[in-house]
C-alpha cells in the first residue's frame, strides 16, 4: 500500500545484493520470531523447510514470552540462521516468497518510524550496501517525501505523536531539523558541529527541566547566529582537548563492551586491528604509551583521510539522527545526544586505532569499521543503556565530558 513517506534519497536506490554481500545479516543476532510466524513455520507443508524449520526454532522461556517475541533461530556453530542456503539467500524467502518473512527479517535494514500523519524510512548502516549508499555520498544525506509502498509486514521501531504538548513533543520538527542544519554545516570542523550542537540540545533540556515554555524559534535563531559569530566559533575551536581523559573514557567503555558476548567475526577483525593499531595485547589501563600512540595514529594517519572526507562520519550521524527519529522523547532529549555522541566517539576511537594498524584509512577499510561496529553494538539496547549509566556513575555526563570525547586533536598545536 502506498503511504506518505519522509526518506533519504539513497533509499530509492538501496536493494538487498543477497550472497554477493560481504556479511551476512543474520550472523550473530538474535533472530526472534512472533507467534503467528512460528506457528505458521510449525506447520509448514514444505519438505524443504519442514524439519530444518522443526529443528532450528526455539520458543523463548515462560515469563519472557511475548506475541511479538515468541521465539527464534538457534544460530549455527557461524552463528549464522541455520535457514541460509549455501549462496547466503534465505530459504524460507526462497521457498514460500517475502510475505513468509518474520517481521524482523522482511524489515532489516530498513528502519520505519511513524511521526503523526507519515511515514519515515530509512535503514541501518550496519548492513554494507546501505552503508555504501549512506556514507560515501560526498554531496550529503538529503530527503525526499514521496508516495511509497510501506509493506505490512515491515515492523514499526517508533510511533511519534508530534501534536502532544503535554511533553513538549511539539517541538519534535524544529529540533530535529535544525539538528541536522547543524551537523551539516559544512564550514565548520565536525567536532564543532557535534558540539555546538551539544550546546543547543543542553539549553533545551534545561529549560524543559525547569517547567519553562520552550521558545524554540527563538533558540534556533540564536544559535543560528551563533554559528556565524567568528568570536563564538573560535571560541569553541578553542576548546582544549584532554586526551588523558577522552582516550581513558573511550577506553573503559570498551573494555566494558568488550567483556559482553555475541561478537562478529568481522567485528572481531575490527578489534584486533585497532589493539594492533594501538599496540595493546587487550584493552586495559590506559598508559601513557597509548596516548602517544593514540595522537600519534590520529595525526599521521586518521586525520589525512578525514581531512578529505570527513562528510562520511557527518552523514552516519545524520542518518542517525533521521533514522532514530531524535528527538522521540523530549524529556530526555541531552540523553538521546548522548547516546549518539558515545556511538560517535566509539566510531572514532576504533578508527584511529584501526589507521594505525593499516598505515592510514580508505573506503573500505572506513566501511568495514563502521558497519561492524554498527551491527555488534548498536543493536544492543543493553549496551547503549549500560554504556550511559556507565558515564552518569562516573559524572562523565556532563556537556562539558561529552565535548571530551568528541573533540578532535588539533595537529597545529600542543594538546593538553
Amino acid at each position: 500500500m502506498n503511504e506518505n513517506t519522509l526518506m533519504p534519497s539513497y533509499m530509492k536506490q538501496f536493494s538487498c545484493i543477497g550472497g554477493d554481500c560481504e556479511d551476512t545479516c543474520c550472523a550473530g543476532w538474535k533472530i526472534t520470531l512472533n507467534k503467528e510466524v512460528y506457528k505458521e513455520y510449525k506447520k509448514t507443508k514444505n519438505l524443504k523447510l519442514k524439519n530444518k524449520l522443526k529443528n532450528s526454532m526455539r520458543m523463548e522461556t515462560e515469563g519472557t514470552k511475548t506475541k511479538n517475541d515468541y521465539a527464534y533461530f538457534i544460530l549455527d556453530d557461524d552463528k549464522k540462521c541455520p535457514m541460509l542456503t549455501s549462496e547466503s539467500w534465505c530459504s524460507i524467502q526462497q521457498e514460500l516468497g517475502e510475505g513468509a518473512l518474520s517481521p524482523t527479517c522482511a524489515t532489516y535494514p530498513r528502519v520505519l518510524n511513524h511521526v503523526s500523519e507519515q511515514f519515515e524510512l530509512s535503514a541501518n548502516v550496519s548492513c554494507p550496501e546501505i552503508a555504501r549508499l549512506a556514507l560515501f555520498n560526498e554531496k550529503g544525506i538529503d530527503f525526499e517525501q514521496i508516495d511509497y509502498e510501506v509493506s505490512g509486514n515491515w515492523s514499526l521501531a517508533r510511533l511519534i505523536n508530534t501534536n502532544d504538548t503535554s511533553n513538549y513533543q511539539h517541538l519534535f520538527w524544529s529540533v530535529r531539523m535544525f539538528s541536522i542544519e547543524i551537523t551539516q554545516n559544512r564550514k565548520l570542523e565536525l567536532c564543532n558541529r557535534l558540539i555546538i550542537l551539544g550546546l543547543f540540545i543542553d539549553r533545551i533540556q534545561k529549560e524543559i527541566d525547569a517547567g519553562n515554555t520552550v521558545d524554540i524559534e527563538t533558540i534556533v535563531a540564536d544559535y543560528r547566529n551563533k554559528m556565524s559569530d567568528v568570536g563564538y566559533i573560535n571560541a569553541i575551536q578553542n576548546i582544549a582537548v584532554n586526551t588523558d581523559v577522552q582516550v581513558g573514557i573511550i577506553m573503559e567503555i570498551l573494555q566494558f563492551r568488550h567483556k559482553q558476548s555475541a561478537t562478529s567475526k568481522r567485528y572481531d577483525q575490527v578489534f584486533n586491528e585497532m589493539k594492533i593499531g594501538y599496540g595493546v595485547e587487550q584493552i586495559d589501563t590506559p598508559s601513557s604509551k597509548l596516548f602517544e600512540t593514540y595522537k600519534q595514529n590520529f595525526m599521521v594517519y586518521y586525520a589525512p583521510y578525514m581531512n578529505r572526507h570527513e562528510y562520511v562520519l557527518e552523514n552516519y550521524i545524520v542518518n542517525t539522527i533521521f533514522s532514530k527519529a531524535f528527538p522521540s522523547d523530549l524529556s530526555i532529549i541531552f540523553k538521546e545526544y548522548t547516546a549518539i555522541m558515545i556511538y560517535y566517539a566509539l566510531m572514532k576511537i576504533h578508527l584511529v586505532g584501526v589507521a594505525g594498524c593499516h598505515n592510514g584509512l580508505d573506503h573500505d577499510i572506513v566501511l568495514r569499521t563502521i558497519q561492524s561496529i554498527s551491527k555488534t553494538m548498536e543493536h544492543n539496547a543493553h549496551f547503549a543503556r549500560s554504556v550511559i549509566d556507565l558515564l552518569e556513575n562516573n559524572k562523565f555526563n556532563s556537556l562539558a565530558h561529552i565535548a571530551t570525547l568528541i573533540k578532535d586533536i588539533n595537529v597545529t598545536t600542543n594538546i593538553t
